[in-house]
């Protein structure tokens, strides 16, 4: 449980860039997946970050409402 605030931006055509990391992010790993990939990462616990889990359930409610398709 949190009260955390956030807010999610939905960014599409990211092409990678160089990184310009600050110093408590040096051990920061990112890694492009599909979308099943990632579903199966939440599913065997490989992601567990609340606020990864929020955006991903705001863009499944965003595209069952119609407001975006990323087909």
């Amino acid at each position: 449980m949190t009260n955390q605030y956030g807010e999610y931006f939905l960014a599409t055509d990211l092409t990678p860039g160089p990184s310009d990391l600050e110093p408590e992010e040096l051990d920061l790993k990112h890694e492009w997946v599909t979308r099943a990939e990632f579903e199966a990462m939440t599913s065997d616990r490989r992601i567990v970050d609340d606020s990864t889990l929020a955006a991903y359930a705001l863009l499944l409610l965003a595209e069952r409402r119609g407001d975006i398709d990323l087909s």
